[in-house]
């Protein structure tokens, strides 16, 4: 748009131009065509008397035709050049009102736009509205009552979202002082679960190193009577039973300390460390009704802790006398290949592992009616994921087998 972006001076002086251009092509036209009549007229006189000899009786001697046709267009140059003047006269009177008349439209336009631009400055800031007796214009006074709508909708507006604004900041502030204060609660509560868990944390470790030392009375009277008297079916199950709270007791206090200490590997005979935990644990499987009946690859030799390794053996004994049929074999592997060592537990029980996943998970227990605290295949998950060993477990309705795979390392 040939407009677009102009103020309304810079429109103003663009029509005086044009205006002032057409004026002058118009003159300029005029007195091009008055010309044009001056020279026809010119000829038209001459023609005249030049054939007025052969037409009149006057003598063509006696006449002097170009004295009388340069006062013809002395005459007719006089007349042109009058009427150009005046052309021209009423021509720039008329360019003069046209230019004064404009000027005062522009006045008028300007100083109602400036009003408006007034009425909008001062409109950002409060709120006014625009008298309609100050705008001389009907077309613009017609904008008034639009305009104060609007001005009016956009203050109610203004202050409906400053009354939104100011319930926001009282709820904020409110949820605020109530966070603070939950906060404060919980902070409270878990400086007391801190606490209680310390108590408990010293608790148990106070009654585990209480329980050392009768157990290892009771399990050190119990090898001297065997000496002096010889065994009897009762000291074998009070044997038995004091060997399950030893297991019990190293579970309790490899969990206790198995995020204090660090424990160190060495290279262990894993065939003899198995045979003599198979060994500790044969009276309590013969107490329930079970033999354990050892395939051992011998001079199999693993880089690791003798108390981890210990834990993952004796809770998958544990569980096997636990949990295989009366009068049924317990079948314990060792074998290696170049790649892993592997030790399976093998055992005839009832399908007794409904999800594999969830066997290693912290006091899971398949069987609720076994006694037991849940921990062991815990304590054997916990190691295995240390250790990157890897588990297969599989059970049906009438086996259930545990396997496990430890990478192999070669002997320094």
């Amino acid at each position: 748009m040939i407009f677009k972006h102009k103020s309304i001076t810079t429109i103003y002086i663009i029509g005086l131009s044009i205006l002032f251009a057409f004026m002058l092509l118009f003159v300029n036209l005029l007195i091009y065509e008055e010309y044009n009549d001056f020279e026809r007229d010119a000829d038209l006189i001459r023609k005249t008397y030049i054939t007025a000899p052969t037409k009149n009786t006057i003598s063509s001697e006696a006449y002097n035709i170009e004295e009388e046709i340069s006062n013809k267009k002395a005459e007719l140059k006089k007349r042109l050049i009058k009427l150009m003047m005046e052309i021209l006269s009423l021509s720039v009177i008329l360019f003069g009102f046209a230019a004064i008349w404009a000027w005062i439209v522009h006045y008028i336009l300007t100083r109602q736009v400036e009003i408006f631009q007034d009425f909008f400055r001062n409109a950002s800031k409060k709120y006014i509205a625009i008298d309609a007796n100050s705008i001389a214009l009907i077309e613009f006074k017609n904008m008034v009552p639009y305009i104060n709508n609007m001005v009016d909708d956009i203050h109610r507006r203004k202050l409906k979202l400053k009354n939104i604004n100011e319930t926001l900041e009282k709820k904020v502030a409110t949820k605020t002082e109530d966070l603070h204060i939950k906060n404060k609660l919980l902070e409270d509560i878990s400086i007391h679960n801190i606490s209680l868990v310390k108590s408990q944390d010293s608790f148990i470790k106070h009654s585990i190193h209480e329980i050392n030392t009768p157990l290892a009375v009771m399990l050190a009277n119990i090898d001297m009577h065997k000496i002096k008297f010889g065994t009897t079916e009762y000291i074998n199950k009070i044997e038995a039973a004091s060997k399950v709270i030893s297991t019990i007791y190293d579970d309790l206090t490899y969990m206790v300390k198995k995020d204090r200490i660090e424990y160190t590997k060495e290279w262990i005979d894993m065939g003899d460390f198995l045979l003599s935990r198979i060994d500790f644990f044969m009276e309590i499987s013969r107490g329930n009704m079970h033999e354990i009946k050892p395939n051992i690859t011998d001079s199999i030799w693993i880089f690791f802790n003798s108390i981890e390794l210990q834990r993952l053996i004796d809770n998958n004994i544990s569980n096997a006398i636990k949990y295989s049929k009366k009068n049924s074999d317990i079948e314990i592997k060792l074998t290696e290949n170049k790649l892993y060592i592997t030790l399976k537990f093998h055992t005839v029980t009832k399908k007794i592992i409904e999800d594999t996943n969830k066997i290693f998970s912290p006091f899971h227990r398949e069987d609720t009616t076994e006694l037991g605290l849940g921990l062991g295949l815990e304590i054997v998950g916990l190691i295995c994921k240390k250790e990157n060993i890897y588990i297969d477990v599989s059970s049906d309705i009438e086996n259930t087998l545990f396997c496990y795979k430890f990478e192999k390392r070669q002997i320094k």
